[in-house]
């Protein structure tokens, strides 16, 4: 501490007095003060030319009058507070002196507060820069938001995002955005005259359809603040003005896929056929079979569905492809199932697959797409065209890596032990011609 004056009392002796810093800048000093009870506290510059200063009276130091630099504040008890000295020269020597008061105006004494021969900054810059939302403001997706900023010099911006569970958010501290802490999600980027003062900031791994509020904090080349800091009072609505309210898109997965073996359950991501929104066309209740349903308002389900790899009954040489169910297929297995045919992309239509699993007593279909790739890591949907009311048992298409995963795994684990569960949650009908 700088300077310390007065004792600890109740009602009729003066507060205890802490300053305990002082910044210089070009036209203000900034003060850290303490009291040891709730009251004012009232500092004063006056110019020293080296021939000393006078010591400033009551009434000087509360109204300002006869001194070159001035400034006030209330206080919290035991917390420390900011006060701006302001009204100063750059360059320039002053005596500093302090009065304080509590709530029930008795005072400490002025002349043990001094200090002496503190100079103002010659240089630097001190002014904040300015923070906005620019068009297109915000770019929304279901993991990741986007938003444009614009700072009025150049500098860098941190961007933070906040889950709102309903009940809203508290704006994070500017020590809380720079440094990460207690964020959902965090980005830093520069900002420079080049891009006209703009940027976007990329606030990646949130979670789908779900609120989040965006706070933002930046600083200039120099180090100063939105908030003016560190040359002012932190402005403590600077970082609220910056929340936007955003809300991420929900991605509707079509399908639960879920692969059972003996290690466990794993669930990987899986496109529907088409056709499978005009299906189940029956359901069976006991005795009872319920025909030419509307497919969706009942379930699409084949849980615990045995995956038969064709690719094992092919011998080679024989003229068969049964790995890409393109020739008339073995039959499925006697007993038990239900059965899925685990097929390859290519050399025919998917609904000849379709058939032809139909045709060897299949409950269901999956086909292994031929590239890692092949569509920007997007699974196209498989179709029969016109043709979809054709198609008697319900099918899904996986990526290549994941079906190589089944393929091990059906080899390792042997027939049988290897099942899947799917079902589809979305249903998506198809409009017609007309």
């Amino acid at each position: 501490a700088l300077a310390a004056v007065g004792a600890t009392s109740a009602d009729t002796t003066p507060p205890f007095f802490t300053l305990f810093g002082l910044q210089p800048f070009l036209y203000h000093m900034l003060l850290t003060v303490q009291l040891d009870e709730d009251g004012t506290v009232y500092c004063g510059a006056l110019l020293n030319t080296g021939f000393g200063t006078h010591v400033p009276s009551v009434f000087e130091m509360t109204t300002g009058s006869n001194l070159d630099g001035h400034g006030s504040t209330t206080v919290v008890a035991d917390e420390y507070t900011q006060l701006v000295l302001s009204g100063l020269s750059p360059g320039t020597f002053y005596d500093i002196y302090c009065y304080a008061t509590d709530t029930h105006l008795n005072g400490i004494n002025i002349a043990s507060t001094k200090q002496s021969l503190q100079v103002t900054a010659s240089g630097g810059d001190y002014t904040p820069p300015t923070l906005a939302y620019v068009a297109p403001y915000e770019n929304i997706g279901s993991t990741a938001v986007w938003v444009y900023i614009q700072l009025s010099e150049d500098g860098e911006v941190w961007c933070v995002a906040l889950t709102d569970d309903g009940s809203g958010t508290q704006p994070p501290t500017s020590a809380d955005i720079i440094n990460n802490v207690n964020v959902d999600s965090w980005a830093r980027v520069d900002v420079v005259s080049q891009y006209a003062y703009t940027t976007d900031v990329h606030l990646l791994g949130l979670s789908e359809d779900t609120a989040y509020d965006i706070y933002c904090f930046g600083k200039d080349m120099s180090g100063n603040g939105i908030d003016r800091t560190p040359a002012f009072v932190p402005d403590t609505d600077a970082i609220n003005a910056t929340k936007r309210s955003v809300r991420t898109l929900l991605t509707l997965v079509p399908t639960r896929f879920e692969v059972s073996t003996s290690a466990g359950m794993t669930a990987y991501a899986a496109e529907p056929a088409s056709w499978n929104t005009q299906l189940p066309r029956s359901l069976r209740s006991g005795c009872r079979e319920l025909r030419n349903l509307e497919s969706l308002n009942a379930p699409l389900q084949l849980l615990a569905g045995a995956v038969v790899d064709l690719a094992d009954y092919d011998s080679g040489g024989n003229g068969t492809d049964f790995a890409t169910g393109c020739s008339t297929l073995p039959v499925a297995p006697r007993g038990g199932g239900p059965f899925i045919a685990l097929l390859r992309r290519g050399k025919c239509t998917f609904q000849a697959k379709a058939g032809k699993a139909h045709d060897a007593g299949y409950n269901g279909m999956l086909v292994i797409d031929y590239s890692l790739d092949a569509h920007g890591g997007v699974l196209p949907s498989m179709t029969a065209h016109g043709n979809d009311g054709a198609v008697e048992i319900p099918s899904w298409l996986v990526n290549h890596t994941t079906g190589q995963s089944i393929v091990s795994a059906l080899a390792s684990e042997g027939p049988g032990m290897v099942t899947v569960d799917a079902e589809d949650r979305f249903r998506k009908p198809m409009i017609g011609n007309r």
